[in-house]
């Protein structure tokens, strides 16, 4: 696909810069065989959404199975549905097994979020 530059005046520039690989082509040439033949061509999907600093520098983080387990997935899909009256003074530890707080899905989830184990799971009066 050729590239587009909203409107001829950028073409007309590029169109009078030399190439500096090709003597007798100019700038426009040079943008040119790049999106044609030399770009590469772009990825349906992110290689990675989340990143995390391991002992060698960052690492990907697969989020492609969180592997949370049963019991807390059911815990999470509690607290969504509880009204937070029932929730009350609760914190998300009191509800989550404490190996959901080793989880991707926990880090993931308190990056975002910015929690902590020891937060209300309701909203303060």
């Amino acid at each position: 696909m050729p590239p587009h530059f909203h409107g001829s005046s950028m073409t007309k520039l590029l169109s009078l810069v030399p190439s500096k690989t090709n003597l007798k082509g100019t700038l426009l040439d040079d943008v040119r065989r790049f999106e044609t033949i030399e770009r590469p061509q772009p990825q349906t999907a992110a290689l990675s959404r989340a990143l995390k600093l391991g002992p060698s520098g960052p690492e990907i983080v697969e989020t492609k199975s969180l592997s949370i387990g049963a019991k807390n997935r059911m815990n999470l899909v509690k607290i969504m549905l509880e009204r937070e009256s029932t929730l009350g003074s609760k914190s998300i530890e009191d509800i989550m097994d404490e190996d959901f707080f080793g989880t991707t899905f926990w880090m993931l989830w308190t990056t975002e979020c910015v929690l902590s184990p020891y937060e209300r799971t309701s909203s303060p009066a």
